[in-house]
């Protein structure tokens, strides 16, 4: 974090500082105290980085091998990897930051009891909890905007999404979706709390109920065989709806800023996308994890080019936890 500051010294007027934050500040709102003086902080800043399990900003490459229910992961701020055994092969991942302290937790969701497991990034300890019905799809987020992912399902029978707020404990009722539809969360008007969304891959529909106004919003962008791939690739604060399409290996992306759309070229055919923001400047980064040789192809937004070889046969890679 930066302060600049200027002002007279002496007699009376008002002195003005201005604050600038560094894109790994991850602060959008609070206080920030310079000699003792207290500022309020609001800004419209880059989300945190997703799949960032050592708090520095980046996205870390990532898997979970479901075999052996490992969870493996390369460290973006040293190189170094991590391993854990923490789940089963019927389970689903669901990482997220549900403690707030800016790293992601390893997590994952029981479907036959729907039961959840977070082993905290802090101390590595766990807890679990039960929290929806079989045949709920999980799809937490941070609602409420206090830095916590919340615990959320979809319900398919019903089209009710609920949603455990961590900032009250208190539990959201809101009907939005059909039978079919896949979650697509994320902050799509930059207001800090991540919107209920859905990819209707039958019509290639996005839906969306935005937090800053109980606005509903629909577009049509894609066809049923593309893969919903959300992130922020313009770098404003708001997620920019986005598919990756299989058939030709192009990322389509719809700006957030006047709903134009552009297409970038970017894998091979066989490749998953697995989004992030690698480089850590706030942009989300085409990227592909390669099964046939293990290879991760990021293509940073900064400019730079980066091939990194990370897993085994039969991975499933944690930045497509949300991917269908």
């Amino acid at each position: 974090m930066a302060i600049n500051g200027g002002g007279s010294g002496a007699g009376s007027g008002t002195v003005s500082f201005g604050v600038t934050l560094n894109a790994t500040d991850n602060l959008r709102t609070g206080t920030v105290t310079v000699s003792n003086q207290t500022f309020t902080v609001n800004q419209s800043a880059a989300a945190p980085a997703p799949f960032d399990f050592d708090g520095d900003g980046r996205t870390d490459a990532a898997i979970y091998r479901p075999g052996a229910g490992q969870w493996w992961y390369l460290r973006s701020s040293d190189g170094a990897s991590r391993a854990f055994q923490f789940g089963s092969s019927s389970d689903r991942i669901v990482p997220a930051d549900y403690t707030g302290d800016g790293k992601t937790d390893i997590a994952y969701y029981v479907p036959s009891t729907s039961n959840w497991f977070v082993l905290r990034s802090e101390n590595n300890t766990f807890y679990g909890y039960q929290f929806g019905l079989p045949g709920d799809v999980p799809a937490p987020g941070d609602f409420d905007g206090d830095g916590k992912t919340d615990t959320a399902v979809f319900r398919p029978s019903n089209g009710v999404w609920y949603i455990l707020r961590s900032s009250d404990n208190e539990v959201a009722n809101v009907p939005f979706a059909v039978a079919g539809d896949v979650p697509a969360i994320a902050d799509y008007d930059g207001d800090g709390k991540d919107d209920i969304a859905v990819w209707r891959p039958s019509n290639g529909t996005w839906w969306m109920i935005r937090s800053s106004n109980s606005s509903v919003f629909a577009t049509v962008f894609g066809q049923s065989t593309d893969k919903p791939v959300v992130g922020d690739y313009t770098g404003d604060g708001k997620a920019d709806i986005a598919y990756f399409r299989p058939s030709d290996s192009t990322w389509y992306i719809l700006r957030s800023e006047d709903l134009s759309f552009y297409g970038a070229p970017w894998g091979a055919a066989g490749d998953i996308p697995v989004p992030g923001d690698y480089d850590g400047d706030g942009k989300h980064d085409l990227a592909v994890w390669r099964p046939a040789n293990n290879v991760w192809y990021l293509n940073r937004s900064g400019g730079t080019l980066d091939f990194v070889t990370f897993g085994q046969a039969g991975d499933k890679p944690v930045p497509t936890a949300w991917i269908p």
